[in-house]
């Protein structure tokens, strides 16, 4: 599932343990919402049964503006796109709103960098990854992610 912008939706389940004792999700159960929108996004990629090793990336830097609290009876769907990426990096771009869109709960930003477990050490973006993120994006209408790094070139 595709929203305008981004190549995946996922929705959301809220669960009772998400809430603090205000009523409202707690700021670190969104990590595990952005989590769920990265793991459809590789699925939706790949489009076959993923496994930990179909996460090729580890997480450098995430972000997150907080504009409205998820409550237990909301339906947030997680939308989620890879905008740019470097030589060896890549960011997702995320909204987490209602299911129409009328309340945008927050906007993140995540940047992985590809990872070699065996190595332990980081790799350039795989070509198949960057095929299949061009083929989804291009399933959705968006244009190729933007490169990052000096002159344009990936970093």
């Amino acid at each position: 599932m595709s929203e305008p912008g981004f190549e995946v939706a996922v929705p959301i389940d809220v669960r009772w343990r998400d809430l603090d004792p205000l009523g409202h999700v707690n700021n670190a159960v969104y990590l595990t919402y952005l989590e769920r929108g990265r793991v459809e996004y590789v699925r939706t990629m790949t489009k076959k049964e993923i496994s930990a090793r179909s996460f090729r990336f580890i997480i450098a830097r995430i972000e997150i503006d907080y504009l409205a609290p998820v409550r237990l009876n909301d339906v947030p769907v997680c939308r989620i796109s890879i905008p740019e990426w470097g030589r060896k990096s890549f960011t997702f771009s995320y909204e987490l709103s209602d299911s129409q869109g009328g309340t945008l709960y927050a906007r993140a930003r995540s940047v992985q960098v590809c990872y070699d477990y065996e190595a332990h050490g980081t790799i350039p973006v795989p070509d198949d990854f960057r095929d299949a993120v061009i083929r989804l994006r291009q399933e959705a209408g968006l244009a190729p992610p933007a490169s990052s790094g000096p002159s344009g070139r990936p970093s």
